[in-house]
């Protein structure tokens, strides 16, 4: 007798098996039957009890991996396929913003969801105009892997601690005199270019962003 737990029940369909679904409509008691069981929300207790009048096979096909008491570890199984990790693409996002071999990084971003990388870069490399601009080009009219080399080959590595992303907050409209209200970037500009935010000091510093020192700095020029 086996009660078996999985997410794939491709194997445990075979010609003469029992299928129930929301409820145990039939009693697992018939020698060399199969019982395909879907539960619409799962009764643990309930399917456990059954264990001692299975005669063959109660298989149950669930989403996600229950927690089985310890008195019955012996005598459950868990299918491999409940048993897989999440899918994390951290580590191929990792190299991006780390290592200086840009060719390796290449290959560790290929197959990473690009909102997702997207979501990394705003927290990291908010300030990347140019970054940010090189998408804007690419992201919409040309494949994926496009995107990916701007990833790779735009973004310049750095030993600082990669920040995550934030469950992010509805923003108020960006109300400032220096820009319309369809400027996207006038945060970034006004945060980062040097010469914009000395005329705002001098104009209005109430529309300095937060954390925007309120003294001019010099600007070096090139002749």
């Amino acid at each position: 007798m086996t009660l078996i737990f999985t997410k794939d029940d491709s194997q445990y369909k075979v010609d003469g098996c029992i299928i129930m679904h929301n409820s145990l409509d039939y009693p697992p008691t018939a020698p060399d039957t199969t019982y395909l069981y879907y539960p619409h929300k799962l009764n643990l207790t309930e399917v456990l009890e059954w264990i001692p009048y299975i005669r063959h096979l109660l298989v149950v096909v669930v989403d996600n991996k229950p927690t089985i008491p310890a008195q019955y570890a012996d005598v459950v199984v868990i299918h491999p396929s409940l048993k897989e990790a999440k899918e994390s693409h951290f580590k191929a996002i990792e190299p991006v913003f780390r290592w200086g071999d840009r060719g390796r990084a290449m290959k560790a971003v290929q197959g990473v969801p690009i909102p997702l990388f997207l979501a990394f870069l705003r927290a990291n490399r908010m300030g990347d105009i140019d970054t940010w601009r090189r998408l804007s080009q690419v992201q919409y009219f040309l494949p994926d892997e496009f995107a990916y080399a701007i990833f790779a080959y735009s973004v310049q590595p750095s030993a600082n601690k990669m920040e995550w992303p934030k469950k992010s907050e509805k923003k108020q409209p960006y109300e400032n005199s220096f820009f319309r209200m369809s400027d996207i970037y006038a945060d970034i500009i006004s945060a980062h270019a040097e010469d914009v935010v000395n005329a705002i000091r001098v104009i209005n510093p109430t529309e300095l962003p937060k954390g925007v020192p309120k003294k001019q700095t010099n600007l070096t020029e090139w002749l």
